[in-house]
């Protein structure tokens, strides 16, 4: 009988740490893109990104557009474009024609960094002489992030087993010792 309450006390946390887990957990990704992956462009004004989930307007993210030798020609700004999409300027010039890289990093509401890249061809003029857009660097939205512990999935998570464990004792024994007193 004992085995029994205590595996429903167990799906009964589970079932509320499914419920209440906060929905941010989930990670976006990546839906579109312009250029899109793969693509061979003639003419690139800005970089604009599509994801699945929703992009807060406050969230720290990145966007760099790396030319085939590595360097940055992105401009350093990004903005959001709706809901669910950031558009990122770049260099007016671009130095070559080839594969670029661009390569995206947005912290996540459940703090989490999230980072992608893809690859597309530029087939447009050039110029060798123009200069870079960005500083040169790896892509990181950390340098942005806030330090509020409430955006970290551990404190969540935490939290939610303390509050499932005391929920479980709290059903779990008194319902143990009166299931036991019966004959």
């Amino acid at each position: 009988m004992r085995a029994a309450v205590l595996s429903l006390a167990a799906a009964f946390a589970g079932t509320l740490l499914l419920l209440l887990a906060p929905p941010a957990l989930a990670h976006t990704s990546l839906t579109g893109a312009d250029p899109a992956p793969g693509a061979q462009v003639d003419r690139l004004e800005r970089i604009r990104l599509e994801f699945a989930g929703r992009v807060a307007p406050d969230a720290p993210r990145a966007v760099a557009l790396l030319a085939p030798d590595g360097s940055r020609w992105d401009d350093g700004a990004v903005t959001p474009d709706g809901e669910r999409s950031l558009v990122a300027g770049v260099a007016p010039r671009l130095p070559a024609a080839g594969e670029y890289t661009v390569r995206w990093c947005l912290l996540g509401p459940d703090g989490h960094e999230q980072r992608g890249g893809y690859v597309f061809t530029y087939t447009g003029p050039v110029d060798p002489a123009a200069g870079p857009g960005a500083p040169a660097g790896d892509v990181s939205c950390a340098a942005q992030a806030p330090g509020d512990p409430a955006r970290s999935p551990a404190g969540w998570l935490i939290g939610g087993a303390i509050a499932i464990a005391l929920l479980g004792a709290l059903i779990a024994g008194p319902l143990g010792r009166r299931l036991a007193r019966r004959p």
